[in-house]
């Protein structure tokens, strides 16, 4: 099901880049009554009931239940760059998995967010004669070659919160989030606030298909949903995070004083973090800030810096890397897989919830309840 929903995306975002290229306009229309003028309209008042369903996240994540014989291994993980919590965390995560279910494996592999870096490892570990690789946070997309020269060396490969595309079914395994419904959820938010004549701006890094279907979705509930709202999309690409602002944000911020721009969402929160701080800097709070995933220090900020942090949609992306690890075991094992492990569910926080996320440990992000000690003790039974 992801897949054919990534696919869609993947279309309507090439579709819509014609027209939000660079910084184009996706929808614009007649000034309308809306968030900003005090009232409340019939769609504003649909999208705070969304929000709040949003809110709460799921009751149950899809997972085992059942356990398998387990047969030891050896894999090696590939993390996209550890600039990025997502990456980096999941990386560690996914070793401790690793280990905690008997394969051999060493430190998590840094991509350094370089597809020859990333090409690079696959092929060593082919030359190893790993049994399994587990992808963090990357695109295959740009590792095709080596990914394939994986898959010829009859290596299971997974890929852990990130995307593939239907190029990749049936043979790279995805563990992760529905990003479209994550864009669908920052759109509700975005017009619960804003209301009818919300103007948006959102950024993409086109090197990652989980972030472009995130824009995907939120580009697509925004025109259909709010005609009179405005949203625009700007390319981004990973090492920019780097430089102070980043530069584009702190353009976007020059050339839109205050009143005239409502939200920017972020590809993920390393985006948001930044550019919050530097509108603060700023001495401005005007522009609403969201972003996805939930890292720890995109949950404080939108904890203590509230405005103009507004919201993120936060995944488990600590579960998506251990849940990876029982599947490579199941693969290996040739134990049935269970079912919707590439249509992962999110939560959206925002200052009325952030708090109680802060307050869990080890995870500050929704998530199964005590999934490494459950799983662990599946894979001994």
């Amino acid at each position: 099901m992801t897949n054919r929903r990534i696919a869609a995306a993947a279309a309507s975002f090439a579709a819509l880049s014609a027209v939000l290229a660079g910084c184009g306009l996706g929808t614009a229309g007649d000034d309308s009554e809306g968030g900003s003028s005090g009232e409340v309209s019939e769609l504003q008042e649909t999208a705070q009931e969304r929000v709040e369903e949003l809110r709460q996240g799921p009751a149950t994540y899809p997972g085992p239940t059942e356990p398998f014989d387990v047969v030891l291994g050896k894999a090696v993980v590939i993390q996209c760059g550890s600039g990025a919590p997502i990456c980096k965390e999941g990386g560690d995560e996914a070793v401790a998995a690793l280990e905690a279910m008997g394969w051999e494996t060493g430190p998590a592999v840094d991509q350094q967010f370089s597809p020859q870096v990333g090409s690079a490892a696959i092929d060593r570990a082919v030359a190893d004669g790993v049994d399994g690789i587990i992808i963090i946070g990357s695109d295959v997309n740009p590792l095709k070659a080596a990914v394939n020269r994986a898959l010829d060396a009859d290596i299971a490969v997974l890929c852990a919160t990130c995307a593939s595309g239907p190029e990749w079914a049936g043979k790279v395994y995805d563990v992760t989030v529905n990003f479209y419904d994550q864009g669908v959820a920052a759109a509700w938010k975005v017009i619960s606030e804003a209301g009818d004549d919300a103007k948006v701006h959102g950024f993409r890094d086109l090197a990652f298909l989980s972030a472009t279907t995130r824009q995907v979705g939120l580009v697509e509930t925004i025109e259909q949903e709010c005609p009179d709202c405005e949203i625009e999309m700007e390319d981004f690409s990973a090492p920019e995070i780097a430089k102070p602002g980043p530069p584009q944000f702190s353009a976007l911020l020059a050339s839109n004083p205050q009143g005239t721009l409502d939200y920017v969402v972020g590809h993920y929160d390393g985006f948001a973090v930044a550019a919050a701080k530097t509108e603060k800097n700023a001495g401005r709070t005007d522009i609403k800030i969201g972003g996805y995933d939930g890292y720890t220090n995109g949950l404080e900020e939108l904890a203590s810096n509230n405005p103009p942090m507004d919201f993120i949609v936060a995944e488990a992306y600590n579960y998506h890397a251990w849940a990876a690890v029982d599947l490579l075991g199941r693969i290996k094992a040739g134990a049935p897989l269970w079912e919707d492990y590439d249509n992962m569910q999110s939560t959206l926080i925002d200052s009325t919830n952030v708090q109680q996320y802060l307050d869990q440990e080890p995870d500050h992000f929704p998530g199964p309840p005590n999934y490494r000690e459950n799983l662990t003790e599946l894979w001994q039974q």
